[in-house]
Order: C-alpha cells, then structure tokens, then sequence
C-alpha cells in the first residue's frame, strides 16, 4: 500500500513479476493507463461520464513491451471536501502563473486508487478502506523519529560507522515492534484498537533501554571503567571547567559550612 509517488509503471510490473499486489493512490497526472486495445485511457473524461459516487475499470499498465492488469477505482468526494480540493488546484496553478484546466479539476472531484488485485478479491469499498490504513505507515516513521530519533545518525556520511549506527537502530526498532506485539497485541491492525500505541511505545521504550544498559546491574567497583568506555572521542576544544580560584573559594566555605555560595 502506497502513496501516489510510487505511480512508476517499470516498479508496478517488477513488483507484480515476483508476485507481489499493490494498492497505490493513482496520479492520472504521473502515469498513463491503457485499455485492452492498447489505447491510453481519458480519465477526467471517463470520470464526467460517471452517474455513480464509486466505480472502477479494468486497465492495463505499460512498461516497455511489458504490462500487467490493474484496477482503476474511484471515489467522488462530498460536495464540501470537492470544493476544497479544486480551490487547492487553483491555489497551486495561481502559485505557477497558470489557469488550471477542467481536466485537473475534474481530477480534484475525486480519490483515485489503483490496485493490482483482482476486483472481485478487493471491491471498490474495500479497496479505498485499505488505502487509508497507509497512514499508519507515516505514524510508524513518525514514531521511530520521535521515540528513537531514527533520522539522527551520530556518524560522517559513508562511513563505516553509519553502518553500525543504521543497523543497530534497526536492530532497536525490530525488538521494540516485537515486544510491543506481546504486551500490547491490540494495536494490530486486524482488530479493534481502543487507543494508540504512543504511550505504550515510550513505555516500552524505557524498558528496552533499561535491559540493554543493564543499568541495575552495573559494579560500582568498576564505574571507572564504565566511564573510559562511555567518554565521547576528543575534542578540539577542552571541555570546560572552573577556574582554580573560584575552586579554592568553594572548597573555603565548603570547609567553614557555608552553603549559599
């Protein structure tokens, strides 16, 4: 399942050799669909032709000598939500110094889905349910930045350490789903979801991170070593410090009990 930047004829018929489905938001703009005579499809006009708020066709995507059998299914957007969508169109061509044309707004009336499996498996309705579910792809990213700062790699593009930090986050992330698919089995999405896991995933978070420290099991006896092997590698500039005057004074109250210093 996949947003309209995956609308790429050569990845769809790839994907479809090794026998894998998609369901793709369709950009009638990015990508052509053909019928079975080989005759590129008019979407705008096929859509105006259309008495129904759901429908779908059976296309054919090209790539090269190459095509596969898709599904073209659409959804008219409510009165409201349509008006929203054509004052974005217009707001976008104005931006460029253009008047958009009826074919994009014709386009904005509707959600557009394309999918790899056979209608009868995956009706129109079905098929638009799925596609909204890709959100929970963005959420997913949207955690590992937040709880494991995923996008933040403490390492020099190319580097052989990118590598170690890339993999261990991933690492990081595999044990965090797996733990969170045992303690908290309702976030699956085949079933109902009574919250988000958010909190669960911060929760679970300090606990992972508490067994791969090993925090409550560390030797005092051995801080020493614990700290050589935490230090940060050197810097150019030392690492700041009072002066030994100031020092001399605290350790003068110090001894004498003075504490408002």
């Amino acid at each position: 399942v996949a947003d309209r930047g995956y609308n790429r004829p050569c990845e769809l018929v790839e994907q479809a050799a090794r026998g894998v489905c998609v369901v793709v938001r369709y950009n009638a703009h990015g990508m052509r669909v053909y019928d079975e005579a080989g005759q590129a499809i008019k979407v705008a006009q096929w859509l105006r032709e259309q008495p129904e708020a759901s429908v779908s066709c059976s296309v054919r995507i090209r790539s090269g000598q190459s095509y596969i059998e898709a599904h073209l299914h659409a959804r008219r957007l409510p009165p409201e939500k349509a008006n929203l969508a054509r004052q974005e169109v217009r707001d976008r061509a104005r931006k460029r110094g253009r008047t958009p044309d009826a074919e994009a707004l014709t386009l904005a009336d509707w959600v557009l889905v394309l999918s790899t499996v056979p209608a009868a498996m995956l009706p129109t309705e079905a098929v638009m349910e799925l596609y909204r579910t890709r959100w929970q792809v963005e959420l997913l990213m949207k955690r590992l930045k937040s709880l494991l700062d995923f996008d933040c790699l403490r390492a020099r593009r190319n580097s052989e350490l990118a590598d170690v930090y890339l993999y261990g986050k991933l690492l990081y992330a595999w044990l965090l789903e797996h733990r969170a698919q045992q303690r908290a089995p309702w976030q699956e999405l085949d079933q109902h979801r009574p919250s988000t896991p958010w909190r669960t995933y911060q929760v679970l978070r300090q606990e992972l991170a508490a067994v791969i420290t090993g925090a409550a099991c560390w030797c005092l006896e051995r801080w020493d070593e614990a700290l050589a092997v935490m230090s940060e590698r050197p810097r150019r500039r030392q690492l700041q410090q009072l002066p030994p005057r100031v020092n001399e004074l605290i350790s003068y109250c110090r001894d004498r009990g003075i504490s408002n210093v």
